[in-house]
């Protein structure tokens, strides 16, 4: 079994390291396509991102240009009045929902100490059977 020297065991890590960089620009951050590519585990991966900053900074960045890219899709489509891309920006944007959009719950109260009688007329009411 033969032993690397420094020189070509820091070689080999930098080549790691490079791969590693370039997978995390070319799948957006995803640290699990990330993983698959360089043969190596999730887990791996996930300790690189939380031990080294440079490789937690390209990550990083390569999510937040990948979030842009698919925010700047999601208002062509609005802006050509796809109805789907509307729904999901009204159902999900905190801007939208702070207007007023969005998913809404009704609610209504009950006065619980009805009469059983009382308590049937309502629900009737309620159902629209009375």
């Amino acid at each position: 079994m033969q032993l690397l020297t420094s020189v070509q065991a820091n070689s080999l890590y930098q080549a790691k390291r490079d791969l590693l960089f370039d997978l995390a620009q070319k799948h957006h951050g995803n640290l699990k396509l990330i993983a698959d590519n360089a043969n190596l585990t999730v887990r791996q991966v996930s300790w690189m991102y939380k031990q080294n900053e440079d490789f937690r900074n390209v990550v990083d960045e390569s999510r937040d240009a990948f979030y842009e890219v698919a925010e700047n899709k999601l208002g062509e489509l609005i802006e050509k009045g796809n109805i789907n891309a509307l729904n999901l920006f009204f159902s999900k944007s905190p801007q939208a929902k702070a207007r007023g959009w969005g998913e809404r719950t009704e609610t209504q109260s009950v006065n619980l100490n009805l009469t059983a009688a009382e308590k049937e007329a309502e629900v009737k009411r309620m159902l629209g059977l009375s």
